[in-house]
């Protein structure tokens, strides 16, 4: 059960984290791909969407970030991430990146709790990737 109902809360983070893709790929086209207003501090900034989200200290990536109702949304360079925390501890974070050196997939990093559980597969590479 509990699995269960984590997956349903990962599902909340990947369609949250694929706006915010979409929002920092568009940034990029009008900006450039290394465009300062795309990363860091200036993405949230920068974007063409609002997260009406309050800001947080708790977070793993590089800055600014965003508490939703399970996950903390921050940014490390071009990384966007989506950090899933209890208490003091993380769980696990989701991280994606619209800069093409990527393909836009969405990995997981495993913190006290296996993307295993939550229906992510190893892929050898970078990290845990959905099957």
């Amino acid at each position: 059960y509990t699995k269960a109902v984590e997956r349903s809360r990962v599902a909340e983070a990947e369609i949250m984290l694929r706006s915010l893709r979409d929002a920092q790929e568009r940034c990029f086209l009008a900006n450039g791909y290394n465009g300062d207003e795309c990363i860091q501090d200036k993405l949230f900034d920068s974007m063409d969407i609002s997260l009406n989200l309050p800001e947080t200290d708790r977070y793993v990536g590089g800055c600014c970030g965003r508490q939703g109702k399970y996950f903390v949304y921050s940014l490390d360079g071009e990384w966007i991430y989506a950090e899933r925390w209890n208490g003091d501890d993380l769980l696990y974070d989701l991280e994606v990146t619209a800069h093409p050196d990527w393909d836009n997939t969405i990995f997981c990093q495993d913190g006290t709790m296996s993307c295993k559980d939550i229906g992510y597969s190893q892929n050898g590479g970078f990290g845990w990737v959905k099957p």
